[in-house]
This record gives C-alpha cells, structure tokens and sequence, in this order.
C-alpha cells in the first residue's frame, strides 16, 4: 500500500514512537531531576551560600581560605566559639609544647639503652 510508504508516512511514524517514548519516560525523568536537585541543593546548604564564596571559578580557593581563617583565630584566641572548660588553639599548643612535650623528654634518659663502652667504640671507629 502507498500510504505506508515514503518519507513522509516514515516521518509521522517515528514522532508517534518518539512521542510514546517521551510519554513513557518523562514522569521518571523529572523525580530523577527534582530528587537530584534536591540533593545538590542539600550539598550547597551545607557548603554555604554562594555570595559567600564568591566567583564560581574560586570557590574552592575561597573554602580553603575562609578554613585558614577560622583556623588562624583560633591559634589567636579570637574565634567567638571558644570554649572556657578546656585550653583550645594557641593556649593549648603551648601547653602541649611546654608541659606535655617537655617532661616526655625530661623523663628519657639518653644513657639508658646506650652504655659508655658503646660510645667510646663508636668514637674510636669514626676517627
């Protein structure tokens, strides 16, 4: 039969499949969208707001120097969540440094595991 040949019967033919297919496939398609929006969304609500990090080209350089920051007023004593029952940043370095670091080294005896003899053979040895 003519009528189911030639490019225009071919034509028609393939927008009744293309629509169908469109019919079928687009509900799913959209949750897919909106459920992928929602989450990209979720993602940059807890990175921040955008007006916050600045030129989209940057916003990791922006994270990164926003953190080191936050991190420097902290070693400084100036960040406003400090807390008052325990040494945080600077103070807490110090005191690692001055008293944790300092009496571990205190409490080593040098001589303990390495005896006179010993270094009296490594001293004849190296000269």
């Amino acid at each position: 039969n003519a009528s189911f040949c030639g490019t225009p019967f071919l034509a028609k033919r393939l927008n009744i499949v293309l629509k169908k297919h469109i019919e079928r496939f687009l509900p799913e398609t959209t949750t897919k969208i909106e459920s992928s929006l929602a989450r990209y969304r979720d993602e940059l609500a807890k990175i921040g707001e955008p007006e916050l990090l600045g030129d989209p080209s940057n916003v990791l350089l922006n994270i990164i120097t926003l953190m080191s920051r936050e991190y420097e007023q902290v070693l400084e004593g100036t960040a406003s969540d400090l807390s008052v029952n325990e040494l945080s940043g600077g103070a807490r370095v110090s005191f690692v440094f001055h008293e944790l670091f300092a009496n571990g080294i205190r409490a080593i005896d040098p001589f303990e595991q390495v005896k006179d003899v010993d270094i009296r053979t490594i001293l004849y040895n190296s000269s």
